[in-house]
């Protein structure tokens, strides 16, 4: 992954599992980026190379309150945000008719950012 790719607050897959973004930062004495995670109210450092993204799945859609419209073969969050299940792991998501294909949560919760809706993951 690559720091441009990421925000605050975006869930990945660090070596301890999952587990949100709370600061990303250039360190000097490695000559990279840090994304900086909690854990029992301490912030951690990890190398940006060392995490991985999340595979965006239909669970995590479902448990983020995407309902799975079976005529139009999408899972939707209310009228304007659809998320169509494509090939290899891919989802084309649409927002108010524009689509995009994304495969990983980081990228999901950019685009629901994007119409200011916030969820848990």
């Amino acid at each position: 992954m690559k720091a441009n790719e990421l925000m605050i607050g975006d869930w990945a897959n660090f070596p301890i599992g999952y587990e949100k973004i709370q600061e990303i930062s250039y360190q000097q004495e490695i000559g990279g980026y840090c994304v900086w995670f909690a854990a029992s109210a301490t912030l951690f450092p990890c190398k940006i190379e060392d995490i991985e993204p999340i595979p965006l799945t239909p669970d995590i859609l479902k448990k983020n309150g995407f309902e799975y419209n079976l005529d139009r073969g999408v899972y939707m969050l209310g009228i304007i945000f659809q998320v169509k299940p494509e090939r290899n792991g891919m989802f084309s998501i649409s927002i108010c008719g524009c689509p995009q294909l994304i495969n990983t949560v980081h990228k999901l919760q950019h685009a629901l950012k994007l119409c200011e809706i916030e969820k848990k993951y």
